[in-house]
């Protein structure tokens, strides 16, 4: 049961690093275009185009609804029917992050749809709005920024007829049966005009109870400060050893690193520790959850207490994408830090790029020190 435990919280820790920087709720509009064609008794299509528009509520972090509506025009070479249909209806969407500028989602939707037919062989030419659809859908994002992002996306959609295409025949799509059916795809832009904020995802209490003391965790990080101090977590369930490792490799391993600042004083904080990143990322890693929020806990303890936030990257790349790679990185850290109920007026947030290097940047290891944030107090 325990190594069971701990698998679970290796598991939560990997999704909070994939799925950070989220926001609990948000309102967007969209709008884009739509390629359709039939599944059903028509086969021989042209490249049909139309479009879609929507607004979108986010519920929280994953759960979002939307109100769509689609237009789009159906034509083949093998049939004289000229079908232009337009779509309104809801789409429930199920999302979550891949990293912090990929995501992916999946869902259903139920519509209306006015349809506008001609030359149909059972089927009235003129207007009609007497029957509905549904679809299930997978979509992308890629985020642009806080406000903007793409989607792009594939749908599944199934009508409550066989007369929609204007022949009525024996083929019915994706559920098979005669009722038709198509499948579109659809790429366009969303803009977030409210956004709730920032969401940085906790550990379940029962797994923090159970398998993470934060004590211990703080012991280590202050026996790392003073050489010879040694300190068993053999008996626990977490691999503290791991943990304690990192910790050495963070302090001890740095002794010119400005990021580890030592105050006097009885009431005075010990530290601040600074946090490493992946090579071109600057999603928060599960590590970093772990000194950030000792971080956050010593300024919450020093109210008055200011800090600049540094963002630093190794030397591979184009300058100007290495600064602004530190920015969001710096930006990463002050977003979390707020979050936890730091007042933004206290944190200043600066890029330095490739500048200060804490190590070298001729090898990986030496690299991997200098993608780094680092939090000095100031105040």
């Amino acid at each position: 049961m325990g190594k069971l435990k701990q698998l679970l919280t290796v598991l939560f820790l990997l999704s909070v690093s994939l799925s950070a920087q989220n926001y609990e709720n948000g309102w967007s509009v969209g709008a884009g275009m739509t390629s359709p064609r039939y599944m059903s008794d028509i086969t021989t299509e042209f490249w049909d185009f139309g479009g879609h528009i929507f607004v979108q509520r986010d519920f929280d972090p994953t759960n979002s609804l939307r109100f769509i509506v689609e237009f789009m025009d159906f034509s083949a070479q093998d049939s004289p029917v000229e079908n232009f249909s337009t779509f309104f209806g809801f789409e429930y969407l199920f999302r979550f992050k891949t990293s912090d500028k990929f995501g992916v989602y999946a869902g259903v939707g139920g519509y209306g749809y006015v349809q506008d037919i001609k030359n149909s062989t059972v089927k009235k030419d003129g207007i009609s709005f007497t029957d509905v659809s549904a679809a299930f859908i997978i979509g992308g994002q890629y985020y642009l920024n806080d406000e903007f992002e793409i989607h792009a996306q594939v749908k599944q959609s199934t009508l409550s007829t066989d007369k929609f295409d204007g022949v009525k025949g024996p083929v019915g799509g994706f559920f098979g049966g005669t009722l038709d059916s198509y499948i579109s795809t659809s790429i366009g832009v969303n803009y977030y005009w409210e956004r709730g904020k920032p969401v940085v995802p906790q550990l379940p209490s029962g797994l923090v109870k159970a398998e993470i003391d934060y004590d211990k965790i703080k012991k280590m990080i202050d026996a790392a400060q003073k050489p010879g101090t040694e300190v068993d977590y053999s008996k626990f369930n977490v691999d503290y050893d791991r943990i304690e490792d990192m910790v050495d490799r963070k302090l001890k391993g740095m002794k010119n690193d400005p990021t580890v600042i030592y105050q006097s004083g009885d009431n005075a904080p010990k530290q601040l520790v600074s946090i490493n990143f992946d090579s071109n990322s600057s999603t928060l890693r599960s590590d970093a959850y772990i000194l950030l929020a000792q971080n956050a806990l010593v300024l919450i303890s020093n109210p008055d207490m200011k800090v600049e936030i540094g963002g630093f990257t190794d030397g591979i790349g184009n300058s100007n994408a290495n600064t602004k790679l530190s920015q969001e990185r710096a930006d990463a850290v002050k977003k979390y830090l707020v979050a936890k109920g730091i007042s933004a007026s206290r944190l200043s947030v600066k890029a330095y790029g490739t500048a200060n290097p804490i190590s070298d940047n001729d090898t990986e290891s030496g690299r991997a020190l200098n993608r780094r944030v680092e939090l000095k107090i100031i105040k």
